[in-house]
């Protein structure tokens, strides 16, 4: 644990010494919790969302995730599946066309009910991607030219309360870090995810397992992220011609800092 923090804090005094954009977005979506039959410990999870940057006003990205879970007889959550995610550009963090994010994921969840509040509930969420990211040596060029592959890490932390029978709030915070990249140059630290959200839902207590029935649930979420730095520097495919290289060099973008759910 001692290890694990102290790895975090340098992340966090690293990135507060560069230029690193910050960006405020809300994230209208959909999750879904169902057994394959009732009773089962195996079942079902997918989520959506439609995500905006400055408030609604411009478009971010859209986000699907689908998977399979098993529910532990503890109430812990082991699941895996794929996801897929569409980046638009918003900042001047981000590259200069639209591109996609095709991800493998396998992930952790440790679920505790406050013994003093049973509508109050403690997510951890240990969570491993394998990610495909689209490239393109010109940006008028149609289609991809590559994928860059990459694994993110990433640690949730998450406090929810149900403040009525069919509306709860949250707030999480979730650091990702680059495990590996095909990029040489890329930093561990990816970004610092601050949540704040209002789940609305038929009536599910937290201390019962999702596995014992359907959940379907409404997120508006607002992110405030902190992004990679602008500057970051441009890549330069091997196998780029001169004219694509010379764009390469003089663009500030290199990829979107934006990764999603």
């Amino acid at each position: 644990m001692i290890v694990i923090a102290t790895s975090i804090t340098a992340a966090f005094q690293a990135a507060a010494q560069e230029d690193v954009p910050q960006n405020f977005s809300v994230w209208p979506g959909l999750e879904l919790y169902m057994p394959f039959q009732e009773g089962s410990r195996w079942g079902l999870f997918a989520e959506g969302y439609v995500k905006r940057v400055n408030f609604l006003k411009d478009p971010q990205g859209l986000f699907w995730r689908l998977g399979g879970s098993y529910y532990l007889k503890n109430g812990n959550r082991i699941s895996g599946g794929v996801a897929w995610q569409y980046n638009y550009p918003y900042d001047n963090a981000a590259l200069p066309y639209s591109w996609a994010d095709s991800r493998i994921w396998q992930q952790y969840m440790i679920r505790h009910v406050s013994a003093k509040n049973k509508e109050h509930l403690w997510v951890h969420r240990l969570r491993l991607e394998e990610r495909w990211l689209a490239r393109k040596n010109d940006p008028a060029n149609d289609g991809y030219d590559y994928y860059e592959f990459e694994t993110t890490s990433r640690y949730m932390l998450r406090s929810q309360w149900y403040v009525k029978p069919r509306l709860g709030v949250a707030v999480y915070d979730e650091v990702h870090l680059r495990i590996y990249s095909q990029e040489r140059d890329e930093k561990i630290f990816d970004q610092n995810r601050i949540y704040a959200g209002v789940d609305l839902c038929p009536r599910q207590r937290p201390d019962l397992a999702y596995r014992d029935r359907l959940h379907v649930s409404f997120h508006v979420e607002c992110p405030r992220e902190r992004t990679r730095p602008a500057a970051h520097k441009p890549h330069v495919a091997h196998h780029a011609d001169r004219r694509c290289a010379a764009w390469q060099k003089v663009s500030t973008a290199h990829r979107s800092p934006f990764h999603g759910v």
